[in-house]
C-alpha cells in the first residue's frame, strides 16, 4: 500500500477517508498511513464518490501548504466528477474566514461546497463553535446563515451534531435535549447514519464515553438501523496512543463496519 501513503510532512494536513464499495476501506493499521501528532494537526481530507474516485494522497497537486490548510477542510460529495479540488484557489477561503468554518453539503451533483459564497459564511464569532452538517435530498442544504440553526457559543463549544437520513431528519441544534454538557462533550462527537428512526442520542449516558477514553476517538459507523455507535463497548475503543492519529470512517454495505479492534484492518 505504499502507493497510497504520503510522507509525514505531506500528511501533516491530511486525513484520508475513502468511501465506496466494501473493498474500499480505511487501512488504519498500515504505518505508512499513520501520521505523528504534529502531522495530524491540520488534516482531514474526505472524498466521496464511486470506487473509481479515490483520495490521491500521493499527488502533490492535491496538497495544500501548511498555512493554507490551517483553517481549511474541503468536503465535496456527489458523482465521480465531483472531487476535492484542493489546489483551486476559488475553493479556498482566507485564513481568518475559515478559522471557524467548515462547510459540508451532501446531495446531488448540483449541490457542492460553495466556499466562496459569502452568504454561506458565518461571522467568526458565530462559527467559533459551530459546524453544520446536513445530509438528505437536494432541498436539504447547509443553512449556515439561519440563526435558528445556530447554537450559543457556550453550548456549541464541545458539540458537533451530524444526522443523516431523510429530509425530515435534520440537525436540531437548538433542541436542548440534543445538547450535552460541556464536560461531557469535550471529547465526543457522535455521528450515526441510518433511517429516520436512527438519530443522535446525545443525552443518553450509555452512548457517552469517559473523557480519557474519548480523547482520541471518533466513531463513525454507517449502515442499517441495527448498526449504531457503540461508544461504551470497550472492544470498540482504542488506546490513547493508538487513536492519536486515527479516525476510522468506513462507508459501504451493512456488512462493512468500523472494525476498530481488528488488527487486520
Amino acid at each position: 500500500m505504499s502507493s497510497c501513503s504520503v510522507n509525514e510532512e505531506g500528511f501533516k494536513h491530511q486525513m484520508y477517508a475513502m468511501y465506496s464499495t466494501p473493498t474500499c476501506y480505511l487501512q488504519t493499521t498500515h504505518q505508512e498511513n499513520f501520521v505523528n501528532e504534529e502531522g495530524f494537526k491540520h488534516q482531514m481530507y474526505a472524498m466521496y464518490s464511486t470506487p473509481t474516485c479515490y483520495l490521491q494522497t500521493t499527488h502533490q497537486e492535491n496538497f495544500v501548504n501548511e498555512e493554507g490548510f490551517k483553517h481549511q477542510m474541503y468536503a465535496m460529495y456527489s458523482t465521480p466528477t465531483c472531487y476535492l479540488q484542493t489546489t483551486h484557489q476559488e475553493n479556498f477561503v482566507n485564513e481568518e474566514g475559515f478559522k471557524h468554518q467548515m462547510y459540508a453539503m451532501y446531495s446531488t451533483p448540483t449541490c457542492y461546497l460553495q466556499t466562496t459564497h459569502q452568504e454561506n459564511f458565518v461571522n467568526e464569532e458565530g462559527f467559533k463553535h459551530q459546524m453544520y452538517a446536513m445530509y438528505s435530498t437536494p432541498t436539504c442544504y447547509l443553512q449556515t446563515t439561519h440563526q435558528e440553526n445556530f447554537v450559543n457559543e457556550e453550548g456549541f463549544k464541545h458539540q458537533m451534531y451530524a444526522m443523516y437520513s431523510t429530509p425530515t431528519c435534520y440537525l436540531q441544534t437548538t433542541h436542548q435535549e440534543n445538547l450535552v454538557n460541556e464536560e461531557g462533550f469535550k471529547h465526543q462527537m457522535y455521528a450515526m447514519y441510518s433511517t429516520p428512526t436512527c438519530y443522535l442520542q446525545t443525552t443518553h449516558q450509555e452512548n457517552f464515553v469517559n473523557e480519557e477514553g474519548f480523547k482520541h476517538q471518533m466513531y463513525a459507523m454507517y449502515s442499517t438501523p441495527t448498526c449504531y455507535l457503540q461508544t461504551t463497548h470497550q472492544e470498540n475503543l482504542v488506546n490513547e496512543e493508538g487513536f492519536k492519529h486515527q479516525m476510522y470512517a468506513m462507508y459501504s454495505t451493512p456488512t462493512c463496519y468500523l472494525q476498530t479492534t481488528h488488527q487486520e484492518k
